[in-house]
């Protein structure tokens, strides 16, 4: 369903003349999400690479520090890591 709507995106951007920034999404232990970024990555449009950000793997390993407790959400540290990496990856944002 992620591919489908995905598609759907890309091509109304397209259609409509404007640039998509796609992410890709971190694995963490519980939830492989690596289907989803090797299609972001393999799309061909723009993306900020949050798995970089935090150093994951595809078996879910993040950096230390980076993800919280929950084995789920970043923890402090992952969060900063991955406002960094959108300023990395999509520098022009900071004119907005």
């Amino acid at each position: 369903d992620y591919k489908r709507i995905f598609d759907l995106v890309k091509q109304l951007c397209a259609n409509i003349g404007v640039t998509m920034i796609a992410t890709t999404i971190p694995t963490v232990p519980t939830r492989d999400k690596e289907a989803i970024t090797n299609y972001v990555k393999s799309s061909g449009v723009r993306y900020i690479d949050m798995c970089n950000a935090v150093g994951a793997t595809s078996t879910g390993s993040w950096y230390e520090g980076m993800l919280s407790s929950d084995g789920v959400h970043p923890a402090e540290l992952g969060a900063q890591a991955l406002a960094m990496q959108v300023l990395t990856d999509f520098p022009e944002i900071m004119q907005y």
